[in-house]
């Protein structure tokens, strides 16, 4: 049954009003989520917070000519880093590692020809790259590091903060170094084994370890030529490689194995020499670290052509202060 006209007239009317609602609605929400879009767009790209970072691993940062790297696994150090700087912050633990560096460290390259040992700090950051970035150029490094590294840490690309440095290998120690140590440069870069927070590994096939020694001992206006001879070489030859690795443990206090592996030629005898040596060493070390306040406890072992110590420092905290 056909109504009235006005009847007629005042329904088209409301379906037109509950038309234009309907655009003006549609119109407001995708107002809203441009805003938001372009908001995170734009706090994403002053800090870094939306989108992860790519994992960019230090094997990309690694050469046929790396003798040392030192690497830290971040996202393993969560729980001290939230006991010591989330106290009374309810922030949950599935969340925290999202926040937190895939990695951090070190890669040094020795260069033999020009007498330099170029050495890169890299973090892989996962978000709050910026802010990463801002602090860590903020942080003043201590001497020779200082001196080493004089550019700031750069975003060379997302995912990858670097600062390159170089340093100054004594030209007469090494050349005296190769009269005594005269091996062929590995090809085969060592490798981080993983599973630790913290790991650093030490390649001394060539003889790189007394060749880096010398630019510490440069740097504090030591000359190691000086005292270089064959005799005291003699230790240093038989040590291939040196590895270090560390976790935290839930007391705060720090695990540490070292694994001191000899050259392929080295006598068995001379690994027990090494192993009483570095007993010998730690006793040292732990008288020094007690006078500081420094609980250290450990021992080593030897194990064919390994020397293997194992030690736990209480309370690390204690270093932070």
């Amino acid at each position: 049954m056909v109504g009235p006209k006005w009847l007629r007239v005042a329904r088209v009317a409301e379906r037109g009003l509950l038309a234009v609602i309907k655009k003006i609605v549609l119109v407001v929400v995708l107002c809203l989520i441009a805003a938001v879009v372009v908001a995170a767009l734009v706090a994403d790209s002053k800090f870094a917070v939306i989108w992860g970072s790519p994992r960019v691993s230090h094997d990309t940062l690694v050469k046929p000519e790396t003798r040392a790297l030192l690497s830290v696994d971040v996202p393993r150090a969560k729980d001290f880093l939230k006991r010591q700087f989330l106290k009374g912050v309810n922030v949950p633990d599935s969340v925290i590692p999202y926040a937190l560096p895939y990695e951090a460290g070190l890669v040094i390259n020795p260069d033999y020809i020009l007498g330099e040992m170029n050495m890169t700090l890299f973090v892989n950051d996962r978000r709050l790259g910026p802010v990463i970035l801002q602090k860590a150029n903020e942080f003043k490094l201590p001497s020779p590091l200082d001196e080493w590294f004089p550019d700031k840490m750069v975003a060379k690309q997302r995912g990858l903060l670097r600062r390159d440095g170089t340093a100054k290998m004594d030209k007469l120690f090494l050349a005296k170094l190769k009269t005594l140590w005269n091996k062929p440069a590995p090809t085969d870069p060592l490798k981080i084994e993983g599973g630790h927070t913290v790991e650093l590994v030490l390649d001394n096939r060539d003889g790189s370890l007394p060749a880096m020694a010398s630019a510490v001992a440069a740097s504090k206006g030591f000359d190691l030529s000086s005292v270089l001879t064959e005799g005291r070489m003699g230790v240093f030859k038989e040590i291939g490689s040196i590895r270090l690795q560390g976790d935290i443990m839930a007391d705060d206090s720090l695990k540490l194995l070292l694994t001191i592996e000899c050259t392929p030629e080295s006598d068995e005898a001379m690994t027990k020499v090494l192993g009483m040596g570095l007993d010998m060493g730690f006793n040292q070390l732990q008288m020094m670290a007690k006078m500081q306040g420094l609980a250290i406890t450990g021992k080593a072992t030897v194990e064919g052509k390994k020397v293997k110590g194992e030690y736990s420092l209480a309370n690390i905290t204690a270093l932070m202060k």
